[in-house]
């Protein structure tokens, strides 16, 4: 190896550590060292890249991100987070084409396949999504930590996506087994609590208030509170131990609601004035909008069956589905 190039590799090297450690100031330096060096070794572009999203900076991000992309194209990884950052941009279809590229490749590692997957679920791919996930769950069964390089914590957030996916997929027991999976190698991981506990209806003789009860001293945020307290007050109103079911809502919401700081007189407000403002007198004679009777627009808010009503409707032979945004 001359000189040059094993100076690229040792500066490839500690920006890698570098990243990995959180230290990403130093990363960006010893990729822009590098890139003086080459101005065409991809990973160190699509290193800069990663920093950008790091740091909040999505569209940075992605512009980066296509150089790499450009310079290395059948490189899975970099086309999942340049997905991932579309995505963050609220580009979805182009995000959905990046991440079909990525998944037509044979070199899809599990944290690659694990990204691809979040970028089809938040594009609405469901099915791809869980393909995805569970692509990167058997590869990773069998191994140990050290051999897959990836931690419990990890692993665990990973068996969390997956249950997500099968719950929507209509999989409860699979996404029941994903759920205690992902606890028995992150007992904390509360949104996995949370979600197991909606799964299905608690009953007396099988339910988890023992495990989730024994949580409580744990909590360190106020979103951990939030997943573990909406837990504990699903599985009292099972089992209709309302009172309990009450005082857990309650406690749920304390740390976050301080947080949050809702005003409901704004809230009011805005309601008045858009009452105000698109009145029926003016929806009736406004001439803008779609002329088409083509696009069926469905909107509301989180949790109220839009999706449902969104697939009923794409199961007609004469609607075809789009993307749902996430406007």
């Amino acid at each position: 190896m001359n000189s040059k190039a094993h100076q690229i590799a040792s500066l490839h090297a500690a920006a890698q550590a570098a990243v990995r450690a959180g230290q990403l100031q130093t990363a960006h330096q010893h990729c822009l060292a590098l890139l003086a060096l080459d101005q065409h070794f991809a990973d160190a572009w699509f290193l800069c890249g990663v920093i950008a999203a790091h740091n909040g900076q999505p569209a940075k991000a992605a512009e980066i991100l296509r150089r790499a992309v450009q310079l290395a194209p059948d490189n899975a990884e970099y086309l999942a987070e340049l997905g991932k950052q579309l995505v963050a941009m609220r580009q979805p279809q182009e995000a959905l084409q990046i991440a079909r590229r990525g998944l037509g490749l044979d070199s899809q590692s599990a944290p690659t396949l694990n990204t691809l997957g979040a970028v089809f679920s938040h594009c609405g791919e469901h099915d791809d999504a869980l393909r995805c996930f569970e692509q990167a769950v058997s590869r990773l069964r069998g191994k140990g930590v050290d051999d897959a390089g990836l931690s419990p914590q990890w692993r665990a957030e990973l068996l969390f996506n997956t249950a997500a996916s099968q719950q929507f997929a209509g999989r409860f027991d699979a996404a029941e087994e994903s759920c205690e999976q992902a606890i028995a190698l992150e007992p904390e991981l509360f949104r996995a609590h949370s979600a197991l506990s909606m799964l299905r209806r608690q009953r007396t003789d099988s339910n988890h208030l023992q495990r989730l009860t024994a949580l409580r001293p744990r909590v360190r945020t106020p979103t951990d509170q939030l997943h573990l307290g909406h837990a504990l007050a699903k599985e009292y109103e099972d089992l209709e131990q309302y009172s309990e079911a009450l005082r857990s809502w309650r406690w749920a919401k304390q740390a976050q609601s301080g947080q949050v700081k809702y005003n409901a007189a704004s809230d009011a407000e805005l309601m008045a004035t858009i009452m105000r403002v698109f009145s029926e007198t003016q929806l009736r004679t406004s001439s803008s909008g779609c002329v088409s009777a083509e696009p069926i627009f469905i909107v509301g808010m989180p949790r109220t069956g839009t999706t449902l009503v969104e697939r009923i409707l794409a199961g007609h032979s004469q609607v075809t589905d789009a993307v749902e945004l996430q406007n």
